[in-house]
């Protein structure tokens, strides 16, 4: 049986053999499928393009029932914007009031009446109310000021990453990207806001109402941390500045977000312009331009 099987196969096995081996050897010198293995921190690599982002810092209290619109404007115009604009409500002569108001409030020239807000700290330009030149700028103008520093290109970029380190305190990591030097005083500040915080006189809202963004604390120093940025890197670099050991124990972490934002320091307080600004919820990642 076997004889006539090897009889009967033979001849096609000596033709077709060699075809066979051939094939079988070109299987196996053929590349394998490319394993990529990413190795690179997205944080790490320099973004394209410096997105211009805004940060708003608004005066309000619960004392002052036109705070109500104010806030709920700032929050639309932040959620139609989103990671775009962001939001810090400055409390004044009410229980969620802290010693940085007064002192921001002076620091950017001074103001009467509420609410009010800064809008990058840049004075007004074509407003109404005749608020041109000022950096406390009345809720009719903050739309305007705002849509017009989204339109164009910043300075510096950043991207933050945050969370709890292992022994359990919890640390913000920064990463400044830039390609122009700067020779003036470069600050960078923190700040701490917390959303949905219930009121307890708010006039005007419900019992129920919450007031959004508010902020708590400056995790920097006050007037900010220096920045030596006057090195030009033509082809782009990143820096990075570490902030660890942060105690949150009195915050609602679930609802906790740290802005960043990078100004350049005058004695001119029309002079005191946010470079750009850049938001991240506590144990999350902001990157570049997401």
């Amino acid at each position: 049986m076997f004889s006539s099987f090897f009889k009967y196969f033979y001849p096609w096995m000596k033709k077709y053999f060699p075809l066979l081996l051939i094939y079988l050897l070109i299987v196996s010198c053929r590349d394998k499928e490319p394993v990529i293995i990413p190795v690179e921190n997205p944080l790490e690599l320099h973004p394209n393009y410096y997105r211009q982002n805004v940060l708003i810092e608004s005066l309000c209290g619960e004392w002052n029932s036109a705070s109500i619109d104010s806030r709920a404007q700032l929050e639309a115009l932040r959620l139609q914007n989103l990671g775009r604009i962001f939001v810090a409500n400055f409390h004044q002569q009410d229980w969620l009031e802290t010693p940085y108001t007064q002192s921001l409030t002076s620091f950017l020239g001074g103001t009467i009446g509420l609410p009010k807000a800064a809008v990058n700290r840049l004075p007004g330009s074509n407003t109404e109310l005749q608020e041109d030149n000022q950096i406390w700028l009345s809720p009719i103008n903050w739309n305007a000021a705002a849509l017009r520093q989204l339109s164009q290109e910043a300075p510096l970029a950043l991207a933050l990453e945050s969370g709890v380190a292992e022994n359990a305190h919890a640390f913000l990591n920064i990463y400044i990207a830039h390609r122009q030097a700067f020779e003036k005083d470069i600050r960078l500040q923190i700040y701490l806001v917390e959303d949905s915080i219930k009121n307890i006189f708010q006039q005007g809202a419900l019992s129920a109402y919450h007031h959004p963004s508010v902020f708590k604390e400056i995790l920097s120093a006050e007037t900010g941390d220096t920045l030596i940025l006057n090195e030009a890197f033509p082809e782009g670099n990143i820096r990075q500045k570490k902030y660890e050991q942060i105690n949150l124990d009195n915050y609602n972490l679930q609802k906790l977000r740290f802005i960043v934002l990078i100004y350049q320091y005058d004695s001119d307080f029309r002079k005191r312009q946010i470079l750009n600004v850049q938001e991240v919820k506590f144990g999350g990642t902001k990157y570049w331009d997401l």
